[in-house]
């Protein structure tokens, strides 16, 4: 099976996995079946070193295709790929293929969330797995760092890699997308790439092959830039592109479709309402003269001169711009104010400058369309190419505020305050730090907290803001918190959390827990010593005799993640810490030797 064994080359040179070849060879076939191959046995890959193999820069593909650094003479196990890559044309479908990949599948943005959601999968079990063998949640992380850092560094290197063996020019960018989204799918070159936009670098002087397939209601227009109408085009690679594939409605309407919908506000952050449209033609669009009409054709809105919308686009209507742009203040199109709110409208039409209608929808206009709530959400249609007349396509937006300027199915993620998913122990007091702006509380998104919701608080430890003791089910205003231990210190805590955005929106929910370790004794140890405090460009940490040998020392900020890592085997009886590069601020740290670990605070002035 010569796709098996393609792909089954590509992933094991990917993940650099060095025991392999020699070794973890396997492959099976069905008795009226081609031969495929077997993952097998791959944890020697993503990043885990041994002597010069594993690196994220690690040449596999030249260890995998030569005799070079071999652990046999003769090179069976290279064999089948070494012959293969002699016949030309298997040669240009390795390297494209390994190309696609790599921007598909193997791409840093599919492997991190990947990594992610494993990573949140395991994390409370982990917990458990180190309290239970002595060891630390800073060991697993660190190795989840490394995975990262390989996951996100390795695609580059691997791809010239592929340039330097095969002696190929330089690679160039390449993106390609359906518009507008979901009216039909790609196939690039044998890649299903579905109507997903897809970003990446290939090799030019090769020649790859474009496939499209509509949905029903929609046909190919053209491919941009080569003005094909064909669905099946080939063409030879030579420079940078930008490849879409436009569709259109097959009834020949107009490219431009009403996307959602808000007209129920929230009395405390009221933004008023707002129309979104989507434009989906391949020039682009001067709405001056345009009119946006209600019922009994009322005049809703005129748009200005030089109105200019580009292909594949979402702009919004407002009824008032200013108090839109406090909550949102995304870079989309915006436009207003509406000469009033719409809320009493059940038809909306759009209708050109010399008054022809472009789109028209009735709204609410029959028993499928969902029952709208009284505030908080907006009315979304879950697919650009839907009809847009038709009820059973739409649907209550998920979040609590419409996802203006964003595709219907997202929403605007909250990003990770100071403390997200953190870890700490159950006998310190805490400050749980979240992002400040002046006067505001926010996001990396720059949406403004309204409050901090508490789902759950578990644990003898108690939560504070200010000196208010926070209990679970409420929500309060955004300040930063406080844990104060409370004993048995033996059992752990844990708050779980979200924030809501002054548009109302809510985050996922996050955990704090607060944690005993295994064999720590809080605070600094006789026989200990650190100095100078607080600290500035570095400190000192004296080791008692009794403590002398190997040590492990750790840096920790207050959010629980690792600023250091320090593995000593003969360490004198002083142990000096580099604080160049830290800020001023407290920090944590743990040092462990054969007889104890123990922890203190750092605190550091510049």
């Amino acid at each position: 099976d010569l796709d098996n064994f393609t792909d089954y080359w590509i992933t094991e040179v990917f993940a650099g996995n060095y025991d392999w070849l020699s070794n973890n060879v396997k492959f099976w076939k069905p008795e009226n079946g081609k031969w495929q191959w077997l993952y097998w046995d791959t944890d020697h890959g993503l990043g885990l070193v041994y002597s010069n193999f594993g690196n994220v820069n690690w040449n596999t593909l030249y260890w995998s295709l030569t005799f070079s650094d071999r652990a046999w003479a003769n090179g069976y196990n290279n064999i089948l790929i070494r012959n293969l890559l002699e016949n030309e044309g298997y040669k240009e479908h390795f390297i494209k293929r390994f190309t696609q990949l790599l921007s598909t599948s193997f791409s840093k943005e599919s492997t991190l969330l990947l990594l992610d959601s494993m990573k949140l999968l395991y994390q409370k079990d982990m917990l458990i797995h180190t309290q239970h063998w002595g060891r630390s949640m800073s060991n697993w992380e660190n190795a989840n760092h490394l995975v990262e850092d390989y996951l996100s560094r390795r695609p580059d290197f691997v791809l010239g890699h592929i340039q330097d063996f095969f002696g190929l020019p330089d690679p160039v960018p390449v993106s390609i997308r359906v518009e507008p989204p979901g009216a039909g799918t790609i196939s690039f070159s044998g890649l299903d790439i579905g109507s997903k936009a897809v970003e990446g670098k290939f090799f030019p002087g090769m020649s790859y092959q474009l496939q499209s397939n509509a949905i029903p209601g929609f046909s190919l227009d053209h491919w941009k830039p080569f003005q094909s109408t064909e669905n099946s085009i080939d063409f030879e690679l030579t420079d940078s592109i930008d490849i879409v594939a436009y569709f259109l409605p097959s009834d020949q309407s107009f490219p431009i479709q009403l996307c959602e919908v808000y007209s129920n506000n929230r009395e405390a952050y009221d933004v008023g309402d707002w129309i979104e449209f989507y434009y989906y033609g391949s020039d682009s669009l001067n709405l001056e003269g345009w009119t946006i009409r209600g019922d009994q054709n009322q005049l809703l809105y005129t748009f200005i001169e030089n109105t200019l919308i580009h292909p594949g686009r979402r702009f919004l209507v407002c009824e008032d711009i200013e108090r839109f742009r406090e909550v949102f203040l995304t870079p989309i199109p915006c436009f207003g104010n509406l000469n009033q709110g719409f809320s009493n409208n059940s038809t909306l039409t759009l209708k050109s400058d010399d008054g022809g209608i472009k789109l028209t929808v009735e709204l609410m206009a029959a028993t499928e369309w969902p029952a709208l709530p009284d505030e908080g959400y907006s009315l979304e249609l879950k697919s650009i190419v839907n009809d847009a007349g038709n009820g059973a396509n739409w649907e209550i937006s998920e979040n609590s505020f419409g996802s203006p300027g964003l595709p219907n199915n997202e929403y605007y993620n909250f990003q990770n305050p100071s403390g997200k998913d953190s870890i700490f122990t159950s006998y310190e007091t805490q400050l749980l730090e979240f992002i400040s702006s002046q006067d505001f509380y926010h996001d990396l998104d720059h949406h403004h907290m309204a409050g901090i919701s508490i789902k759950e608080l578990a644990g003898p430890g108690h939560m504070f803001l200010g000196e208010t003791r926070i209990e679970q089910g409420k929500i309060y205003d955004p300040s930063d918190l406080i844990f104060s231990p409370q004993e048995p210190f033996s059992s752990s805590s844990s708050l779980v959390y979200s924030f809501i955005d002054k548009s109302g929106q809510e985050s996922a929910a996050h955990t704090i827990l607060f944690n005993p370790a295994v064999n720590v004794k809080p605070g600094i140890q006789p026989g200990f010593r650190l100095y100078p405090v607080p600290a500035k460009e570095f400190c000192m940490i004296e080791i008692p005799p009794d403590h002398l040998g190997p040590i492990d020392f750790f840096l920790f900020d207050l959010n629980g993640k690792t600023l250091q890592s320090l593995h000593l085997k003969n360490l004198g009886s002083k142990l000096t810490v580099d604080l160049t590069g830290v800020e001023s601020g407290m920090y944590f740290y743990l040092i462990r030797t054969r007889q104890a670990v123990v922890n203190g605070k750092i605190e550091v002035i510049k």
